[in-house]
């Protein structure tokens, strides 16, 4: 019952978990984007007015909405990951509490009757003839 209650427990945080390490990989993406960005958009302006020359030049435009986007992005969606980890550390216990052993067993319950046979790949159709759940080839 020890070793179910585990299993149980990583699979109530894995949805959670999952968004929290997709929202550091998209902001580690982002960050790496506006250190190759930023170098590229400052040799294109020099000491001019950025808004002089995102105008009139459509690469220095191009620079200036990535590094806009990624701020973005660091500054608006990154803050849910707050969320996602205070839920992985606090959890709703709704989700263990309701949790039987049967579930992590393997196997489900199999009914038989009507001559059928059914076994874990195996379903009837039409009559008494069993036919296998995968696909034949």
């Amino acid at each position: 019952m020890r070793d179910v209650r585990k299993v149980v427990d990583i699979l109530a945080v894995a949805q959670p978990l999952q968004q929290a390490m997709r929202m550091v990989a998209h902001a580690w993406m982002h960050l790496w984007s506006m250190t190759a960005a930023i170098p590229k958009l400052k040799a294109l302006t020099g000491d001019l007015a950025l808004e002089a020359v995102v105008k009139d030049n459509t690469e220095a435009a191009f620079y200036c909405g990535k590094i806009l986007s990624d701020q973005c992005y660091i500054g608006t969606e990154l803050k849910h990951l707050h969320g996602y980890l205070d839920h992985i550390m606090t959890g709703e216990p709704a989700v263990v509490n309701g949790c039987s052993e049967e579930i992590f067993t393997g196997a489900l319950p199999q009914k038989t009757g009507g001559g059928h046979t059914a076994g874990p790949l195996w379903f009837p159709v039409h009559g008494n003839a069993p036919v296998s759940g995968c696909a034949q080839g």
